[in-house]
């Protein structure tokens, strides 16, 4: 294989490489995400009282929808607590995959990458999330949310119950979706990463072959009586090259 189709081959490689990690991620990512909740027990919650309007409720109705909703945002603790182990356990499994197919890239590739770093960023997205995911649904659970307290003076009651659960899922939802998304940004700069420093390899080696090639065709320039001291280096530079090739034909 000439120099050129050795390098271009061995590009394809790690193009694939990153590809297969990426892949590899976004299917394991797919398989593990937690189900959907069942949220029917909220809209029939709300579909049993009446609607409710704060700004023409009596004192004795807005404390009793307040009771109802601070139920409902009690029993969602419990529900969350469960989404949250189950969202964290299901993206270790997937963060785990990453890093193994990055490891292998950047071992076999002997790339100076520190996988650490990355590790720790993930450990401060798990750490964020649990200190903020339950917290940031249940204030939204509130009469003193807007958004949540204009379903409640919806006058038809299935609608109503359909309109807060589907409220909450939403919530919940978006709140995974970040997560994710925070952990595919850590995935895609690492790769990035990665693909940069395979490049710069590439073109290391490339820069040496270069050199090594001039200074042969100067070598040969010489004239006969100064060619034999030249001879031992000129072989030298010769393996080197051999050497540089076999490196890009293996890959």
């Amino acid at each position: 294989m000439g120099l050129w189709g050795a390098i271009k081959s061995f590009a394809s490689t790690v193009g694939r490489a990153i590809k297969s990690a990426v892949k590899s991620f976004a299917n394991v990512i797919a398989g593990n995400k937690p189900s959907r909740v069942d949220y029917n027990e909220t809209a029939q919650t709300f579909e049993r009282e009446r609607s409710y309007n704060q700004h023409t409720a009596t004192v004795d109705e807005t404390v009793e929808m307040d009771r109802v909703v601070s139920d409902t945002r009690n029993k969602y603790y419990d529900k969350l607590n469960n989404i949250e182990k189950a969202t964290i356990d299901c993206s270790r499994k997937t963060f785990d995959t990453m890093i193994e197919e990055i490891k292998n890239i950047v071992d076999k590739n002997k790339i100076d990458f520190n996988v650490k770093s990355v590790e720790y960023d993930f450990e401060n997205i798990i750490k964020r999330f649990k200190n903020t995911f339950s917290d940031d649904i249940t204030r939204h659970i509130a009469l003193s949310d807007r958004k949540f307290s204009s379903f409640l003076s919806i006058s038809n009651s299935s609608e109503r119950g359909r309109k807060i659960s589907s409220y909450i899922e939403e919530l919940i939802n978006d709140a995974k979706e970040e997560y994710y998304k925070n952990i595919d940004k850590i995935t895609n700069d690492s790769l990035k990463s990665i693909s940069a420093a395979i490049n710069n390899n590439i073109s290391s080696i490339e820069k040496s072959i270069e050199n090594i090639k001039n200074e042969i065709e100067e070598n040969r320039k010489l004239k006969e009586a100064e060619i034999e001291p030249k001879r031992k280096e000129y072989e030298e530079k010769e393996q080197l090259l051999e050497y540089f090739y076999t490196i890009l034909d293996n890959e």
